[in-house]
């Protein structure tokens, strides 16, 4: 029992320290998206570089010595994809992917490669996880057009049943009692 408890605190800890950070983002086709990355630690950065693991190849871009290199990037990203800031001010990598598709729909690995500043620290690696999902026109708004449609058709119907009644009134036959009266 005591191992477990141990294993659990073990956990947590391990994930309240750990580099590496996850996030959701969510875009409409035709857009330029902004997809973050950090530098962990401080230190020079060597490398950035952005994968898509379901891809082949999988490199989306790579940053090394001070240019992309497009040598094996996947075809699809040659182009639409680069750093939202060369210099990389205080540790933002963060990296635009423009004119997204729903193709572009999946899961991003950002890893950034750094040299540490003292000897105990010579190459760091910061991990982030991105979730990226390009939602086709229309469908984000799939529950407020339902919405709209079912109001729509309940006040047409109100509106009906209001004039069909209002219209039998008005040409019920008069009858001699109605004109006695």
């Amino acid at each position: 029992m005591a191992a477990v408890f141990l294993a659990v605190i073990c956990l947590c800890i391990y994930g309240c320290v750990s580099d590496q950070e996850e996030k959701t983002i969510t875009a409409e086709p035709g857009r330029d998206v902004s997809l973050p990355c950090r530098a962990g630690h401080d230190g020079d950065i060597d490398a950035v570089e952005l994968s898509r693991p379901d891809l082949d190849p999988k490199d989306v871009l790579l940053y090394r010595d001070g240019r992309i290199e497009t040598e094996n990037q996947h075809p699809s990203y040659q182009n639409r994809v680069d750093l939202q800031d060369r210099q990389m001010k205080d540790g933002d990598v963060s990296l635009i992917l423009k004119k997204v598709t729903t193709d572009d729909t999946g899961t991003y690995e950002c890893s950034v490669h750094q040299r540490g500043r003292n000897r105990r620290k010579r190459d760091i690696e910061s991990k982030s996880i991105i979730h990226l999902e390009v939602s086709p026109p229309g469908r984000g708004h799939l529950g407020l057009t339902v919405g709209l449609s079912a109001v729509g058709i309940i006040v047409m119907v109100v509106v009906g049943v209001w004039i069909y009644k209002r219209r039998t009134r008005l040409l019920l036959p008069v009858t001699q009692s109605d004109l006695n009266q």
